[in-house]
């Protein structure tokens, strides 16, 4: 269907507080969509277990009637009980999708050993977990410290889609870099089963024409493109159009927002059912 290369790595970025089952069903579609294996990366925070080194620090469990205290050994139990919970419902999930996974257990800083592990072909996924007062700006910044260091960032739903899932939606300018990102859409329209519809940004009706072509041919059988044409330079009907059709998969450039400085990817952040993919366009 496409000339886009697969194989690689899915590497899954988690941490404690990571929304797990959301983020590893999200690396399994890909893995499956590109052929490639799943690597989960699992790092005990330092900035963590120091909140135990605080005076008075205490946690509050769902549904627990009073806070606990928080000691360095009751962190490690937690650290312990999450890191076995990430890697049992990962090789779970991979066992179900028929790929290969391999789970790497690290301390630290999880932005630090995103840049030490990543190579050129791996796409890192990252959760969308509950945030502090900054909002989304802990992930923003995490984006940014990989998006040199990968072929692509998947930024997981906050929470599972529907069971008939939203649409795989994906913008095309006609350049070759689109062309990667119409076969990867159209590829994980095939795993999920979801409509596959194209965003095409052209200035002109030939242009327009051409792009609709090329994404019919790498339409995967059995599916009816649906097109929607945008102009260039008119960024806010896209980013509305994409929000309102609520999509499970939004497939974009990383060259174009890898920052969200565009206020797209900040935007599409809202969307809780909606993983976003931001993928590199060939070297």
């Amino acid at each position: 269907m496409s000339e886009l290369r697969e194989g690689g790595r899915i590497v899954v970025g988690l941490k404690s507080e990571s929304w797990i089952d959301v983020s590893v069903e999200t690396a399994a579609i890909m893995a499956v969509a590109m052929k490639a294996e799943i690597f989960g990366l699992f790092v005990r925070e330092d900035a963590m277990a120091d909140l135990a080194d605080l005076p008075f620090a205490s946690a509050l469990s769902v549904g627990a009637g009073k806070p606990m205290s928080l000691s360095r050994s009751s962190m490690e139990t937690a650290f312990n009980r999450r890191e076995g919970l990430c890697r049992r419902v990962l090789s779970e999930r991979a066992r179900q999708a028929a790929v290969k996974w391999s789970f790497h257990s690290t301390r630290g800083a999880l932005p630090t050993h995103i840049r030490k592990i990543l190579d050129p072909g791996d796409f890192l996924v990252l959760s969308r977990a509950p945030r502090g007062p900054g909002g989304h700006r802990g992930l923003i910044e995490e984006i940014s410290g990989a998006a040199d260091g990968a072929r692509g960032i998947v930024i997981a739903p906050a929470r599972a889609s529907d069971p008939k899932p939203g649409p795989v939606i994906v913008v095309d300018d006609g350049s070759e870099a689109g062309a990667d990102r119409v076969g990867l859409a159209m590829q994980i329209a095939a795993v999920t089963g979801a409509q596959p519809v194209l965003f095409v940004v052209a200035p002109t009706n030939a242009d327009a024409g051409r792009i609709i072509t090329r994404g019919k041919h790498l339409c995967p059988p059995g599916f009816d493109l649906i097109v929607h044409r945008f102009f260039p330079g008119t960024p806010d009907p896209v980013v509305n159009a994409l929000v309102s059709l609520a999509p499970s998969f939004a497939v974009l450039d990383i060259a174009s927002d890898p920052r969200g400085d565009t206020g797209l990817t900040r935007t599409l952040l809202q969307a809780a059912k909606t993983s976003i993919v931001l993928l590199r366009g060939r070297d």
